[in-house]
């Protein structure tokens, strides 16, 4: 993580052990980890609903380091790119210009 805490290592291996079946660590580098929070922000959310999301995501954002309402951003773009764009200009309306 962005704090050096909890980091993975590769030099070692997670026990497997029996349950139903073998339980052992699953790669998931290949999910389509944006396509479902992009239908919300398409299909679900109207108008205000977008916004109001985006002012609640900008607010708690407010007290973070730039790195990660950086890496945010990056994700809220991901997601859908009016998404990124809304909460990265009420940041910067807010605080932090430079973001």
């Amino acid at each position: 993580n962005s704090f050096n805490y909890g980091k993975t290592r590769s030099d070692v291996k997670d026990t497997v052990f029996q349950t139903v079946g073998d339980v052992d660590r699953y790669e998931t580098g290949d999910d389509h980890n944006y396509e479902q929070p992009r239908q919300f922000w398409e299909k679900v959310l109207d108008t205000g609903a977008r916004e109001r999301m985006c002012q609640n995501f900008a607010g708690a954002l407010g007290g973070c380091h730039d790195f990660i309402v950086s890496g945010m951003l990056d994700h809220f773009t991901k997601v859908h790119p009016d998404f990124g764009a809304r909460v990265k200009a009420i940041i910067q309306s807010q605080t932090r210009s430079h973001i």
